[in-house]
């Protein structure tokens, strides 16, 4: 039996094994309880042992099994089938409980043998009335009545009689009389008597003999002759019945793939000739054949249970036959299930209940089989009912569309009434699909040829004959044709009169005609398809992307056009035909221009057929349109979504409008996946922990894009068939519709694939990013780490060398103390850059500003650079043009211009070397303002700047020198833009060296001060 908490065995190949396994052992069981097969205790309990563990052991949990994997889907949407899914598991259950305590522990007054038969017939029963009551419901409820779903509903009807003739008959007509046994205690077999016994007034059926004695099983006088009407009657109407409802189910089916072959028309006749004629006798003897010899009798038996087993044995054939040739795996399994009910429900009723052990066990399955039955006809049902709704609709959709366009006689609105029909049935389809979990078989084909059949009788095209006609006449009289229209203009031309172009295409081979041109739209596969038949012709064909709105053709002589006017608040169509040769001209000259300007047909649809349409993006401005195509596209994802949002607040404003709660509930049925790509915020944090706690972190995956990969466009691709790209418009606002610009939405194949490139290249740059974030954050505190570590025992080390330098009493001593003390300020100076690089790049460099002449901290910093070097080696030259005041960081300000005169020291000649520091006042545009600035140039006579270190001059670890790790130039570019400030530098134009310069605004008050003072 079904395990309802795990996953059910869903194989149809075992399935199909384990049915013919059953089938086997069903049909030994109606030999020997039908007496054409001997038997006795010893052959009935082994019968018994196999009909418990092959039929309801492993049979009944590989088939239910089977069936509850393939009626998954229905049993979600429709709560009856999913009542009597489980009724049936937990009734079969129950069954084979009975039937092992039966085993082990005897059946005493054959009360459990009774109770298996009484409720397995019962809850068949009423199976088969809910689904006739179902079937009459469709039937009655539709506009246009199907005989399909008549049938079925009958079939079933007639299926219930029977279950319920079978068991009234066995269970109230038939009385058990015990007794005594044999005063030689001899045990006599089981028998099938359908003798008449005038002690018992009745009619003895079956005698079972045990040490305890005998049971007789009676039919009393009274019931006799209703029992064999009944016997005789209903069972052959229920197999008319049923063979009427399987013979449709299978022509049904089949009609998808062709007409159904007469070889199988033959194996679905024979059940029902084999079972009339085994029945024949039943018909004027009643069940007993009373009358009859009894060596007659037994080959009647025998006539008549080989028609019933071979009858319903070709049900299954005709089943699986056809199931073979089906393409739809869930139909061709519904087909499986149907086979193997009908012809286990056939063989299982045929076997007698009254032999009370192995006999009652066989004709149980009654309850499995016909719920495998009504699967298989429940679903075809269904999809009849579908397929009438469908019809319903298009003819209705058709009907109302020409009420607006009553007096529309053109092909091109036919074109449009077939467009609105299209989407109505497509809706209908999906509603259809989530009501009962059936996909229709419905095709766009049928939806077509029901429509055109609607279109006729309703007469929508008025005018339609006179445009056909008009048009053979130029064609059948031209030299030179050129036609302008829409496919669907083709296709009026292909139903009407092909044959005329075929002629005049013959015609242009030989030279008598000189060919035919046309420009259509082609927009789809449909239209592809119309396009072919006349390219087959040899006819040029191009492809127009915007046709004008008049269909028109020429000849040399004639031309035809259909113009649209409106009246009355009324599209109507109006016939245009003139000889005119301006006319002819005019309209040949518009036909040239499109020709010229068209794209050869072959192109344009393998562009179709290989997915590369650049035509197929649309512009979307209305806010609710983008909302309805989004919902819609997330709603028929099936693979895979994947989203850029350029802010976090274009992701909330999704969010908040439900999008996410729309996909969790896709997740459910689908196997969809989903990655988004948003900048990081609190919210994301907040939705990512939402998800992980909700348990779909691994199947909505969002990563977090750097601030900078910020845009002003989300990008949104479905199943890499469908793309929208959302400009923003305003991200302040809350809802979509103020947030949003334009949407270009796109089902362009070359289109989607680049977005979904795209998506793919950020999503893995968002991934390196996240371990760069990482990396440098360790980067940052290994050297914050070890500049702590460098300078903390550099100053103990400063103070020890003062005191050595004091107490030293050699020459030597002093040069060795002194190369310390240099390397060891150098160390704390290499130890201090790599702190103040740390704080820069975190952004935490601090300036206490205060007030002070600049002049001071350049005297300064000349003074100890030239305690530092022997006098006359090096000169420093001050030169102050303006004395300035500044508002700065004194320290960064002093540091900035040390490293400037350190980095100058580095690259001076060995002698000779001069540095000249100026400062002045001077004006500069800076951020688009225009303000006073002190400017401070540091000018030497060095080697100057390297070219290849130029461009990166003032970047980490650039420098040519052997002196220092590049630190001092960075930092320094770094302190004066915190001020506000700029810094550069250049070679000098005349002699060699390079020149440094920084600007510093100037405190405003001070300046006004100078300058007044001046």
């Amino acid at each position: 039996m079904i395990n309802p908490l795990r996953e059910p065995l869903g194989n149809s190949n075992l399935s199909i094994v384990m049915g013919i396994s059953i089938i086997v052992i069903v049909i030994i069981d109606l030999l020997m309880t039908r007496q054409l097969l001997d038997y006795n205790h010893i052959t009935g309990n082994i019968m018994f042992i196999l009909t418990i563990v092959i039929c309801y052991g492993i049979g009944s949990f590989v088939l239910l099994g089977f069936a509850h994997k393939v009626s998954r889907e229905l049993r979600n949407k429709s709560r009856l089938s999913h009542l009597m899914h489980w009724n049936v598991i937990l009734v079969q259950f129950g069954i084979l409980i009975t039937l092992v305590f039966m085993l082990f522990f005897g059946n005493s007054g054959y009360i459990l043998s009774r109770l298996i038969f009484a409720v397995s017939s019962l809850l068949a029963m009423a199976i088969m009335l809910v689904i006739t009551f179902k079937f009459f419901s469709w039937y009655r409820a539709s506009k246009y009545k199907n005989p399909i779903v008549l049938f079925y509903a009958l079939a079933a009807l007639t299926l219930a009689c029977s279950i319920f003739e079978d068991a009234s008959t066995k269970l109230i007509m038939i009385q058990i009389i015990y007794e005594e046994p044999a005063p030689d205690n001899q045990i006599t077999a089981s028998s099938f008597q359908y003798k008449g016994s005038d002690k018992y007034d009745g009619q003895v059926v079956f005698v079972t003999s045990n040490t305890d004695g005998t049971a007789l099983f009676v039919i009393p006088q009274t019931y006799l002759d209703l029992y064999n009407y009944l016997n005789s009657i209903i069972l052959p109407v229920g197999f008319v019945f049923r063979w009427i409802a399987s013979s449709m189910l299978l022509r049904n089916v089949y009609k998808k793939i062709g007409t159904l072959p007469i070889s199988l028309w033959i194996i679905i006749s024979l059940p029902l000739v084999l079972y009339l004629i085994g029945k024949m006798p039943g018909f004027f003897s009643g069940e007993s054949l009373a009358g009859i010899d009894e060596a007659y009798r037994y080959y009647f038996r025998v006539l008549f249970r080989v028609g019933t087993i071979a009858g319903n044995i070709l049900f299954g054939l005709a089943f699986f036959v056809v199931a073979k040739k089906l393409k739809s795996s869930k139909v061709r399994d519904y087909l499986i299930l149907a086979g193997l009910g009908d012809t286990i429900v056939g063989i299982s009723l045929s076997t007698s209940a009254i032999e009370p052990t192995f006999g009652v066990a066989a004709h149980s399955l009654v309850l499995l089989s016909t719920y495998l039955f009504t699967l298989g006809l429940y679903s075809s049902a269904i999809r009849v009912s579908q397929e009438m709704k469908l019809r319903q609709s298009i003819r209705d959709s058709a009907i109302e569309e020409s009420k607006l366009l009553v007096s529309i006689g053109s092909a091109q609105m036919a074109q449009e009434i077939e467009k609105k029909v299209f989407a109505v049935v497509e809706r209908e389809k999906a509603e259809l699909t989530r009501d009962t979990g059936l996909q229709p078989t419905f095709t766009d084909l049928d939806t077509k040829e029901y429509l055109n059949s609607v279109l006729k009788e309703i007469k929508i095209i008025h005018s339609i004959e006179d445009i056909i006609s008009k048009s053979k006449d130029i064609l059948l009289d031209s030299s030179d044709f050129i036609l302008c229209t829409k496919p669907s203009g083709l296709r009026l031309a292909y139903n009407n009169y092909f044959e005329i172009y075929q002629q005049i295409c013959r015609a242009e081979k030989t030279g008598a005609h000189n060919g035919i041109k046309i420009v259509t739209s082609i927009i789809d596969s449909n239209d592809i398809e119309v396009v072919n038949k006349f390219l087959a012709l040899g006819i040029g064909i191009r492809h127009v992307k915007n046709l004008p709105p008049i269909n028109f053709a020429a000849s040399e002589k004639e031309m035809i056009a259909t113009i649209q006017k409106t009246e009355g608040g009324q599209i109507l169509q109006n016939l245009l035909t003139t000889n005119e040769t301006a006319y002819i001209e005019h309209f040949s000259s518009i036909f040239n221009e499109l020709w010229k300007n068209g794209i050869d047909c072959r192109n344009r649809i393998n562009d179709i057929e290989t997915g590369v349409d650049n035509e197929g993006i649309e512009i979307i401005q209305n806010p609710e349109t983008f909302e309805k195509i989004f919902h819609g596209l997330i709603i028929s994802a099936k693979e895979d979504v994947v989203g850029i949002f350029s802010t976090p607040n274009a992701f909330r404003r999704q969010k908040f409008a439900g999008s996410l709660e729309l996909i969790k509930e896709r997740l459910e049925t689908t196997n969809l996946n989903v990655r988004i790509l948003v900048p990081e915020d609190e919210l994301i944090y907040q939705t990512i922990n939402e998800l992980e706690h909700q348990g779909f972190s691994n199947r909505i995956k969002i990563r977090l894009i750097e601030p900078s990969m910020q845009t002003k466009v989300s990008i949104v691709v479905i199943d890499k068939k469908y793309s929208l790209a959302v400009e923003l418009k305003d991200d302040s606002k809350n809802t979509i519709s103020d947030a949003i610009g334009l949407v270009t939405y796109s089902n362009s194949k070359s289109t989607v694939l680049s977005y979904y490139s795209i998506f793919e290249s950020l999503w893995k740059q968002a991934e390196l990013y996240k371990q760069l974030q990482l990396h440098e954050r360790m980067h940052k505190e290994f050297i914050n780490t070890a500049a702590h570590e460098l300078r903390t025992p550099i100053q103990p080390i400063l103070g020890a060398i003062d005191i050595l330098r004091n107490n030293a009493t050699s020459i030597r001593e002093r040069e060795l103390i002194e190369i310390v003390s240099r390397n060891a300020r150098r160390l704390k100076k290499l130890a201090e850059d790599i702190l103040d690089v740390t704080k820069m790049e975190g952004y935490t460099l601090n300036l206490n500003k205060e007030k002070f002449r600049i002049r001071d901290i350049i005297l300064e910093n000349i003074h100890n650079c030239e305690a530092n070097f022997e006098k006359g080696k090096i000169e420093i030259k001050f030169i102050e043009v303006d004395d300035l005041q500044i508002i700065a960081d004194k320290s960064g300000i002093s540091r900035v211009i040390s490293n400037l005169i350190n980095n100058s020291i580095k690259f001076l000649p060995s002698t000779g070397g001069f540095i000249s520091i100026t400062v002045n006042l001077t004006k500069m545009t800076f951020d688009d303002k225009i303000g006073n600035m002190a400017q401070v140039s540091i000018t030497d006579n060095g080697s100057g700047i390297d070219s290849e270190i130029f461009p990166n001059l003032f970047t980490k670890f650039v420098t040519k020198s052997f002196q220092g790790i590049g630190l001092g130039l960075f930092i320094s570019k770094s302190i004066v833009e915190a001020h506000g400030g700029k810094i550069w530098a250049e070679n000098n134009l005349v002699g060699q060296g390079a020149i440094f310069s920084f600007v510093l605004p100037l405190d405003d008050t001070d300046q006004n001060n100078k300058t007044s003072t001046l």
